[in-house]
């Protein structure tokens, strides 16, 4: 029994004074462990180890566990404070005639580059030197430009679209086979949300490139309409039916020009023409109006709309 005491005492001081030679953690060295021949003598060296792990706690761990718990109070107040300043240039840029994007790109910017200053505050309190910082902030750099680029591809697209502004929040766009409302440009995706609420997001470095339509670039929309209407039909009429329903129609702008004309002659009906003008807004709506109007205009006045028609013959043999 006193045997395996011993041993395992012994054991347990090579495994931490690494073969007897001693750590160097504070002034002095750990206690030799000596002959450790009996249990008098194994509680003796116990006795001096625990004083010596207290004696460390207190001249290393404690001073150290303060000092990482006043980095993260120091990384809690830097973070406070960008928090603010950012809140500031938030307001001072709304002031100004800066678009709503750009806004909200400079902010996610501006969150990034506090949060690496904070790291950098706290790491130079913790006494690491600016050679080393420099050096993971250089290594950390290269991983993480390897592993990262699409993502770094994504962030110099939404340099591009901060400076080319194709378009801004609110605006309607189609890109990259999708189509919805900006709601928000940030450093690597801009996000936009359909008419039955469903968000996309796609990716600036691929957006950046892409051909873009900005449905919404002005505040009025030409409605372009087609109409067939029979071979038989009086042109004349018909003109005058489109645009009488298009000068009926409120959401239509009737100080803009309403034009009615003969597109071309289709392999069963003359397609006509009529373009009108409303507002970005309005245009869905405008054109569900204008087209119901029309149907039933041309049923009061007799005028069919030709359709493919399918005839069957059967034919019995005898």
């Amino acid at each position: 029994m006193l045997g395996s005491i011993v041993s395992h005492a012994k054991m347990a001081y090579g495994l931490l004074s690494n073969e007897g030679e001693g750590l160097n953690l504070i002034n002095g060295t750990m206690p030799p462990s000596g002959d450790i021949d009996s249990v008098e003598d194994t509680v003796t060296y116990l006795g001096k180890l625990a004083d010596w792990v207290k004696d460390y706690a207190t001249d290393v761990i404690i001073p150290v566990a303060i000092k990482l718990a006043i980095a993260v109070l120091i990384f809690i107040i830097c973070k406070f404070v960008i928090k603010k300043l950012i809140v500031i240039m938030d307001k001072s840029l709304r002031r100004s005639s800066i678009e709503e994007g750009t806004i909200h790109f400079l902010n996610s910017l501006a969150k990034g580059v506090g949060f690496v200053l904070a790291i950098a505050i706290c790491a130079t309190y913790l006494n690491v030197g600016s050679g080393a910082i420099v050096a993971v902030l250089g290594s950390a750099g290269l991983a993480v430009g390897l592993s990262l680029q699409g993502s770094l591809a994504n962030f110099a697209g939404g340099i591009i679209l901060l400076i080319t502004k194709p378009f801004g929040i609110g605006d309607y766009i189609i890109a990259l086979g999708n189509e919805g409302v900006v709601t928000g440009i940030d450093i690597v995706h801009t996000t936009l949300l359909t008419g039955d609420n469903k968000k996309i997001v796609l990716p600036n470095g691929s957006l950046s490139s892409a051909n873009i339509v900005n449905v919404t670039y002005d505040e009025k929309r030409r409605l372009d309409l087609t109409v067939g209407v029979d071979y038989n039909s009086d042109i004349v009429q018909v003109k005058t039916i489109l645009e009488k329903v298009a000068r009926e129609e409120e959401l239509v702008m009737q100080n803009e020009e309403v034009t009615v004309f003969v597109g071309e002659f289709g392999a069963s009906a003359i397609n006509m023409g009529l373009r009108v003008w409303t507002k970005c807004e309005n245009y869905w709506q405008a054109k569900w109006n204008i087209q119901e109007k029309i149907k039933l205009k041309f049923d009061e006045e007799g005028i069919s709309i030709p359709y493919d028609h399918v005839d069957v013959t059967i034919s019995k043999e005898e």
